[in-house]
């Protein structure tokens, strides 16, 4: 009876420890999933929306005026589109207000949106509306749509169906067209032709789209608020753009995201520099060993915050007032040569909480060194000057 006893027991004991065995499998097996299921859950909350993807026959292009002539490539888009919806924060050039009104006058689709400040120049223009807010609408771009071609043969499109099965707000119409996005930090005024300033040119159904939703809030008087950017990221010939709208979508958290991924090296140049949080990040960055070099427009040099900062710092971060003596109008981040922010947002806290403004983030090596060579060009020059004073 003892052997038996023994036997029982031993047979339970060993069921026993295969049913924990089995248990303690299972749940680790439900712990990954569930790890999984959040960390992916956490992605979707901070993203907001799915990635979209797109081909384009058309590379980005990027100009800097006033080396680049940035009027005409403005006005050969004015000139060549069927829509042209443009809000621009000053605007006074006649050829360029000759050819909104020339196009107007075809029985194209205009709308020009101007900030208050400026929009006495444009008054006498039917198809022009002003802001209505006491803050700044400071952007600076144009939509474009251009009909198709009927002998077009798209074969990109076949490509963004199959990627974006699910992304149907943009209509099938607007997908036959060819749409285009102007912006940067350029203004059509008379100073075009000497302040530094750059142009961003692209094709992409999906930009595209999320500008004309901006500037259909603009024109509707919705400044200052109106509902987050309906495509963040987009994929375009396999670059990562971010796209952001200020103030709704908080641009000044999406700027800082990319300088602290930084590894190598910062480099910007900035119209207007008083964001504390950009500023700090830099600095951790240029204290952590990293390349920071910058620029910064000389008229702004006593509110500009670096005229203390950079003087705070284990060693003094290379950073100088600009010397062409009409503006340095831009507002560019470079990071690791890889990655570049344009658009109308100076790193200031009236940009990202008060002004319409809006924000790209390209992700792409080659966009990165066109912007590094407009760098170096102008910081080479402050630097000389600034080291001669």
């Amino acid at each position: 009876m003892k052997i038996i006893r023994k036997k029982i027991f031993l047979a339970l004991s060993v069921l026993i420890i295969i049913l924990i065995a089995a248990d303690y499998f299972n749940n680790t097996q439900d712990i990954k999933i569930i790890d999984e299921e959040d960390k992916i859950s956490f992605n979707n909350i901070r993203d907001t929306t799915n990635i979209v993807y797109e081909n384009s026959s058309q590379d980005i292009e990027a100009y800097f005026c006033a080396i680049d002539n940035c009027t005409l490539k403005l006005l050969e888009h004015i000139d060549s589109a069927d829509k042209i919806y443009c809000a621009l924060y000053d605007l006074s050039l006649k050829p360029i207000i000759d050819a909104f009104n020339e196009s107007h006058k075809k029985g194209k689709d205009v709308k020009l949106i101007v900030d208050n400040e400026n929009y006495k120049k444009v008054k006498d223009l039917e198809f022009a509306r002003q802001d209505t807010s006491s803050q700044l609408s400071h952007n600076k771009f144009c939509v474009f749509d251009f009909a198709a071609d009927s002998d077009t043969d798209d074969e990109s499109n076949e490509d963004d169906d199959d990627n974006n099965k699910n992304n149907d707000d943009v209509s099938n119409e607007e997908n036959d067209n060819k749409n285009i996005v102007l912006t940067g930090s350029f203004n059509p005024t008379k100073n075009a032709y000497v302040n530094d300033n750059n142009i961003i040119i692209l094709q992409s159904r999906y930009i595209a789209s999320n500008y004309e939703d901006e500037f259909n809030e603009l024109w509707n008087g919705i400044f200052r608020k109106g509902d987050k950017v309906a495509y963040p990221v987009i994929i375009l010939n396999s670059i990562k753009i971010e796209n952001y709208f200020c103030p709704e979508d908080s641009c000044a958290n999406h700027v800082n995201n990319v300088l602290n991924s930084a590894n190598t090296s910062i480099y910007f140049m900035a119209f207007s520099f008083t964001n504390d949080l950009l500023a700090n990040t830099i600095i951790m960055k240029h204290n952590d060993g990293l390349e920071v070099k910058g620029v910064y427009e000389k008229s702004q040099t006593n509110s500009n915050i670096w005229k203390e900062y950079k003087y705070i710092t284990k060693t003094p971060v290379n950073i100088h007032p600009d010397i062409n003596k009409y503006n340095m109008h831009h507002k560019v981040f470079i990071i690791d040569k890889s990655s570049v922010v344009t658009g109308s947002f100076n790193p200031t806290k009236s940009a990202d909480t008060k002004n319409d403004e809006n924000v790209l983030i390209i992700h792409d090596k080659g966009i990165a060194e066109k912007f590094s060579r407009e760098f170096s060009r102008i910081f080479a020059a402050a630097n000389t000057k600034n080291e001669n004073i």
